[in-house]
Parts: structure tokens; sequence; C-alpha cells
């Protein structure tokens, strides 16, 4: 009789090996445009509504704490209500940051004229404290610099206050200032320097130690960003 070969009944008798199938990638998703989720909040989609506000909600809300922290919640929330009812025109060209700059933009302006008008007609604008407000544990932890710098900020027009914040603390390019304070770039230059040189100007005449106020003078770029933890740097 012939003699089986062992190495064929080795392999007749193993387990036949199965070829692993290669690994599909994962789909990726790609996130929503901002003025395409408006557009779904517009239709009534919520999912679309919360991801817009995580996106800009702490931004805007930073932006009316800085002169209105007393109403910021309910401005911020006016804000928002405002591009979903989208009672103001979208600039084709623009950015969503621009378009919901220059809502909030108006709605402080709208606040500050009526706190005013009240004030005046209570005969008590005398008595007020200053538009801006920090928390006593806020001011403990500020620098000298940084607190000099406020008061030199507060006492600002409030179309130049809202144009440096826009620009140091939002990291808005000066189209996208353009674009939320309804003026042209041109404009938006020359109102940055007005500001920074009135700002400058305001410093040198408040009452502050000559080395404090010549290092907010050396970096007021710096300074003023400092102001906000993760501000960044205009495009």
């Amino acid at each position: 009789m012939p003699r089986a070969r062992g190495n064929a009944s080795m392999r007749s008798a193993g387990p036949a090996r199965r070829r692993r199938r290669p690994l599909l990638p994962l789909p990726t998703v790609t996130p929503r445009a901002d003025f395409e989720l408006l557009h779904a909040w517009r239709q009534g989609d919520r999912e679309a509504a919360n991801e817009l506000m995580g996106r800009h909600y702490p931004s805007v809300h930073r932006f009316f704490s800085a002169k209105v922290p007393q109403v910021a919640d309910d401005l911020t929330q006016q804000s928002f209500l405002a591009c979903v009812e989208g009672r103001a025109a979208i600039r084709q060209d623009g950015s969503f940051r621009a378009y919901l700059f220059g809502i909030a933009r108006r709605k402080l302006l709208d606040h500050l004229r009526q706190k005013d008008r009240l004030a005046r007609m209570m005969s008590f604008r005398a008595a007020q404290g200053p538009d801006t407000q920090l928390t006593p544990s806020g001011v403990v932890a500020m620098r000298q610099e940084q607190r000099l710098l406020l008061r030199a900020l507060e006492a600002l027009p409030p179309e130049m206050h809202v144009t440096l914040m826009l620009f140091y603390w939002e990291g808005l390019s000066t189209s996208e200032i353009a674009g939320a304070l309804e003026i042209t770039v041109t404009a938006v230059t020359s109102r940055l320097s007005r500001a920074r040189e009135r700002l400058g100007q305001t410093i040198e005449r408040m009452e502050a130690s000559p080395e404090v106020r010549a290092s907010l003078l050396g970096d007021i770029d710096g300074w003023a960003r400092s102001l906000v933890v993760g501000a960044s740097t205009p495009r």
C-alpha cells in the first residue's frame, strides 16, 4: 500500500486559513457652515440651533459683559433671536461673525441709548457707575496695567470701544468689523487708528505710576488681548 504523505495529511487536517478583509475607512463628517446652520435653525432644526450657539455664544456674551454685564444674558439671547428672525440683511460677501456682531452692536447701542434716556428722565445719570463692571475677585487678580487699561477703555466713546473690542478681543478682521459696523474697511482702519491714539492720550492723563503707564503704553496691543483669555489675533 502506498504511504500517505505526512505533509499532505497535515494540510488536510489543519483548519483552513481565512483571508482578512481590509478595513474600510470611516466616513468623515464635514461640519456644517455657520450660515447653513442658521438656515436650518430657521427651519426648526434644534440640533443646528445648539451647534451654532455653541460656536458663538461665549464670544457674544463676552462682548456684552465688557460694557453691560448686568444684562449680558438677555442681550446675547436677543441677538441670536434676531438672527433667527432674519430682520437684519445678510451680506453675500460677509462672514457670519460679522453678521452676528453687527446685530450685537445694534442691541448694545439701543440698550445704551435707552439706559441714557431713562437716566436723564430720572435725573440719575451722575450717580451711575461705569458701564463696564468687574467682580472683586477679578479686579484683585488683574495686573495694574490691565486695570488702568480698562479704565481708559471705559472713557472712550461707545463706537471706539466696540471697534477695539471686536478687533482685540474677538479677533475679527477689518473686513468683518466693517460688515458688523456697516462701514467701509477704510473707515474701520481710520477708526482703529483714532481709537488707539485716543486711548493712549487717555492713559497719559490718568493717575498711575510712571512704571505702570510706560509698561502699558509700550505694548497696548498685548495688554488689550490679555484682558480676555484665549483672545485670537485678527487675521
